[in-house]
């Protein structure tokens, strides 16, 4: 179920200028009980994912509640404690002006509750429960609702089915309901940038 990326990123995080709807994706924090929970479930270390709103501006959920916040100060952060960072944006670009609605509809998540009851549902199950509706968040689910809700574009479109036990998720994964890893894995999401580090370590969770 893994789809090919349409490019492979060249350059660095800290030489683009991010755009609206921009999909970035870290590495977990490895000291961090949460993170090393959310990859040992995932089975992969990409355990958090925010979209990009304004030319410094990102939202994210996070507990306890969905936040905008300082987009290059945060990167910067990310870098400086070594944790792997990735910029991935939608492909094909559609015809519409898409990046202003994706980013106008995660604006208006902000405030919202972070949805751990669904997180704490995928670590005992490996599978999403799809509850909360559009009250409560965990942070793949608001990329992909930003995406659907706010431009009509579906993320999810491009997961297909097959053999494995992975598989009876689909039915939550098309309607959005991913990991952080699945959004930078499966989703056929073009590559723009990343931190100059070696990706290979992110591989599988150990």
């Amino acid at each position: 179920m893994i789809v090919p990326k349409p490019t492979q990123a060249k350059a660095s995080v800290t030489e683009v200028v991010l755009k609206p709807g921009q999909i970035v994706v870290v590495e977990g924090d490895r000291h961090s009980i949460i993170h090393k929970l959310i990859a040992w479930s995932s089975g992969w270390w990409w355990t958090h994912c925010f979209i990009v709103t304004g030319a410094d501006t990102a939202v994210e959920a996070t507990f306890p509640r969905v936040r905008e916040f300082p987009l290059k100060t945060r990167i910067a952060e990310y870098l400086a404690a070594k944790r792997r960072v990735a910029v991935l944006d939608y492909y094909p670009p559609p015809a519409v002006a898409w990046r202003p609605a994706v980013a106008a509809k995660a604006r208006t998540y902000v405030g919202r509750w972070y949805n751990v009851f669904a997180v704490l549902w995928y670590f005992v199950f490996k599978t999403f429960n799809r509850t909360g509706g559009g009250s409560h968040w965990f942070c793949s689910r608001l990329v992909t609702a930003a995406y659907r809700q706010g431009a009509g574009l579906d993320l999810c479109s491009v997961v297909t089915g097959g053999a494995g036990p992975m598989y009876a998720r689909l039915p939550a994964m098309r309607d959005g309901y991913v990991t952080p890893a699945e959004v930078y894995r499966m989703l056929g999401l073009m590559h723009v940038a990343r931190s100059n580090a070696d990706f290979s370590a992110l591989e599988a969770f150990e």
